[in-house]
């Protein structure tokens, strides 16, 4: 959950970022009624155009952050699609008249026959809602921005959710896959070395010291779901050398082993079942 500290950094970059983008087009607007105003014979100061449509353009950017804020909490689908819709085109009238309020109180009306600021008033106010053409505009292409942006971050939370639901789930498959190998792997390996106690004492006893080795390294692993081939095989190769032990010449071996394949990250003990059925049907 969100602190206040946080929600506040939040608000203030989202505003920042409104206002950059919008004051980084002004020097383009300024120079487009420049060369436009050349065209009828009138020479106003670049300076001014600039601070006419910096201020328009800032009025924008002051409620780009609120729109983006209600898009986000009551986007446009179909269970209530008819009437968000409704709803955002009656909200183009107060749009006009804040942005109309905003540039009023920014910034002396600007005269445009006369190229020149005139006074604030009343009137002056009301005239400057008379372009709720252009501000209609810009507020649907506002709209249309802010559902594309919330579009595509809701797909890409929904494939970083998913993908972290299917991590989860493959490391809980390879958790109680592990819980099951461990004991079936140390029974099995224990049955076959109450065998030899009364028969062979020394090679039972060298068969115990063999599996304390093995199950280290079993236990070394044991927190790490994925370990290189190279340290898989070195496993199977411990476990391989306390079976020869007990079958001797019936378990012959040969490895081929690609050297590119070493340091691939594979499932802990993902061959050791393999190689105990290889032998407890095909050897034993």
């Amino acid at each position: 959950m969100q602190t206040a500290w946080e929600k506040v950094t939040k608000i203030t970059r989202a505003y920042l970022w409104s206002i950059l983008v919008a004051l980084g087009f002004a020097p383009l607007a300024a120079a487009e009624d420049k060369v436009r105003l050349l065209e009828r014979g009138l020479d106003t100061a670049y300076w001014m155009l600039l601070m006419v449509n910096g201020v328009w353009l800032l009025a924008v950017a002051l409620l780009t952050p609120p729109i983006f804020a209600i898009v986000r909490c009551y986007p446009v689908g179909k269970p209530a699609g008819f009437a968000r819709v409704t709803g955002y085109i009656l909200g183009s009238i107060p749009l006009v008249v804040a942005a109309a309020c905003i540039r009023w109180l920014l910034l002396p009306p600007w005269d445009i026959p006369h190229q020149r600021f005139g006074h604030r008033s009343l009137d002056g106010l009301v005239h400057s809602t008379f372009v709720f053409a252009e501000l209609t505009m810009e507020y649907f292409l506002i709209f249309v921005a802010a559902h594309a942006y919330w579009y595509f971050i809701r797909t890409r939370d929904q494939e970083v959710e998913r993908a972290q639901l299917e991590q989860a789930l493959a490391a809980s498959e390879l958790q109680a896959l592990k819980s099951q190998l461990h004991p079936h792997f140390l029974f099995n390996t224990l049955h076959g070395i109450s065998a030899w106690i009364d028969i062979d004492p020394v090679r039972a006893k060298t068969l115990i010291v063999k599996i304390s080795s093995l199950l280290r390294t079993a236990f070394e692993y044991g927190n790490a779901d994925l370990i290189t081939l190279d340290e898989e095989l070195k496993f199977v190769d411990d476990y391989l050398d306390l079976e020869k032990m007990r079958l001797e010449n019936r378990l012959q071996l040969r490895w081929r082993i690609s050297p590119d394949t070493r340091p691939v990250l594979v499932p802990q003990l993902v061959l050791q079942p393999l190689v105990e059925n290889a032998i407890l049907h095909g050897v034993a």
